[in-house]
C-alpha cells in the first residue's frame, strides 16, 4: 500500500469510528426499549450479512489476480476459482463430519482475521523491535478475541444455542459448555491488551495530546454493545458496522487514495458479481435445508461464513508473502 493510500486509510478509519461509535451506541439504547425475537434476530442476521458482509469479500479475485497471474498468466482466472471454491466446499463438508473441530478452528482463524483488521495499520509503538512485535500481537489476539469471549462470558446460554445449532447437539460436548469455557477466558483479554493500553498511555502522557488514545476508545464501546446486546444482534453490530466496514475501507483506498467516494463506487461494481453469486449459494443451501428457519438462517450464515473465511484468510496470508518477495 502506498504512502498516499495509507494516510487515507488512516483518515477514513477515524471517520467510521465516530460513526460507528454513534451507531452502536443508538443500538444500544434501542436495545434497552425493546428486545426483537429470535426469529427477528435471524431475519436481521440475514440480510445485514448478505447485504454488507459478503461484499467486503467480494474482491478476493482481485487479490488472487495479484498474486497469481504473473506466474499462470492467462489461466489464474480459472485456477483460482477452482481452488477458491474446493476450500469451499472441503470447509463445509468438514463442517458435516466435524462440527465441534471445525467450530473451533473457524473461531481461531476469525480471531486473528477479525484482531488483525482492527489493529488496522501498524502504528507508532515506542521501543525495541521485540516490545512492538509482542505489545502489537496481543493487541490482535485481544481485539480479535472480543466478539468472541465477550458474547460467551455474559450470554452462555444464547451462544450455547447458537453452538448447538451449528452440529454440537451431535457432540460430546454442548454448545453451553464450549460457550463456559470460552468466556472463561475473558482475563486475558485485560492481559493481551493490557500493554498496549499502556504504551498508547504514555505516548499521550509524553505528547500532551489525545491522539495515541484515540485507537483505544472504540474498546469499551464494542464491550458494552457485546455485553448488552443479544449475541447475534451483538455479532451483526461488530461484524457488519466495524469489521466489514474497515475491511471494505482498505479496498476503497487500494482503489481511489485520492477520492474515497469515487473508490467506494468501483468498490460496489466490483464486488455485486460474487456478492451475488454468493447469495444465490446461499439461497440454494437454503432451499435445500430442511429445520427450522432460525435454525437455517444460523448454519446458512455461520457455516457459510466459515467457508468463506478460511480461503479469504488463505488467500490475504498468500498475497502478504507475495508482497513481502
Amino acid at each position: 500500500m502506498s504512502e498516499a493510500a495509507r494516510k487515507a486509510l488512516v483518515r477514513l478509519r477515524r471517520l467510521h469510528t465516530v460513526i460507528a461509535i454513534a451507531l452502536t451506541a443508538f443500538v444500544i439504547a434501542g436495545s434497552a426499549v425493546a428486545t426483537p425475537s429470535d426469529g427477528v434476530q435471524a431475519i436481521i442476521l440475514l440480510v445485514a450479512v448478505a447485504l454488507f458482509g459478503v461484499p467486503h469479500g467480494a474482491l478476493d479475485h482481485l487479490a488472487g489476480r495479484s498474486a497469481l497471474e504473473s506466474r499462470l498468466g492467462h489461466l489464474w482466472l480459472p485456477i483460482f476459482l477452482v481452488l477458491y471454491l474446493a476450500v469451499c466446499a472441503g470447509v463445509v463438508l468438514l463442517w458435516l463430519q466435524f462440527p465441534l473441530v471445525m467450530l473451533l478452528s473457524f473461531l481461531a482463524v476469525a480471531t486473528l482475521h477479525f484482531g488483525s483488521e482492527d489493529a488496522g495499520p501498524a502504528g507508532t509503538i515506542q521501543g525495541h523491535h521485540r516490545r512492538r512485535v509482542w505489545i502489537r500481537q496481543g493487541e490482535i489476539l485481544g481485539r480479535g478475541a472480543m466478539p468472541i469471549v465477550i458474547p460467551s462470558a455474559v450470554h452462555p446460554s444464547e451462544v450455547g444455542r447458537i453452538f448447538d445449532t451449528l452440529g454440537l447437539g451431535s457432540t460430546p460436548v454442548t454448545g453451553e459448555e464450549l460457550s463456559l469455557m470460552i468466556g472463561a477466558a475473558w482475563p486475558v483479554l485485560f492481559i493481551v491488551l493490557g500493554p498496549m493500553v499502556v504504551d498508547a498511555t504514555g505516548r499521550a502522557l509524553r505528547a500532551h495530546s489525545t491522539e495515541p488514545l484515540s485507537g483505544l476508545i472504540e474498546l469499551p464501546v464494542l464491550a458494552a454493545a457485546l455485553s448488552l446486546l443479544p449475541p447475534l444482534v451483538g455479532f451483526v453490530v461488530y461484524f457488519v458496522g466495524w469489521h466489514a466496514v474497515r475491511h471494505t475501507l482498505v479496498w476503497v483506498v487500494r482503489l481511489n487514495a485520492n477520492n474515497p467516494i469515487e473508490g467506494i463506487m468501483s468498490f460496489a461494481q466490483l464486488a455485486l458479481p460474487l456478492t451475488l453469486a454468493t447469495i444465490a449459494l446461499g439461497w440454494g443451501a437454503w432451499m435445500w435445508m430442511d429445520n427450522a428457519p432460525t435454525d437455517r438462517a444460523l448454519q446458512v450464515i455461520f457455516v457459510g461464513l466459515a467457508a468463506l473465511t478460511f480461503p479469504h484468510v488463505a488467500l490475504e496470508v498468500a498475497v502478504s508473502a507475495s508482497n513481502e518477495h
